[in-house]
């Protein structure tokens, strides 16, 4: 992950578009965020850091939370069984208490 690159990114974002948009890291049709950032939960982990503070709706997909690393096959309604990650369930269960703070859903300032 290039953090220049992703600063660059939300820098040129208004509060406006930011507030209005859908933020998300992983969902039902492409691969499960740990897969996409090489097997790394921490990465992952950054990534929802970043989105989920940014001012707009956001979405997590089943699994997530427990740093799951299988796609759910949704045409399915199953996927493999599996543990997750010990990481993710920890950094998760620190990350949504923090991120429904009033700062997250109220600030007029960025």
């Amino acid at each position: 992950m290039d953090v220049n690159k992703v600063k660059a990114n939300i820098d040129t974002i208004s509060l406006n578009y930011a507030s209005h948009s859908n933020h998300f890291v992983e969902n039902h049709d492409e691969p499960r965020a740990i897969s996409k950032f090489s097997g790394k939960d921490y990465i992952a982990n950054i990534a929802a850091m970043i989105s989920y503070t940014l001012p707009g709706a956001k979405f997590i997909n089943h699994g997530q939370l427990e740093g799951k690393k299988n796609k759910l096959e949704v045409h399915l309604r199953r996927s493999y069984k599996e543990n997750g990650s010990d990481y993710s369930k920890w950094f998760y269960g620190q990350l949504i208490p923090i991120i429904a703070r009033p700062v997250f859903h109220e600030s007029s300032e960025w």
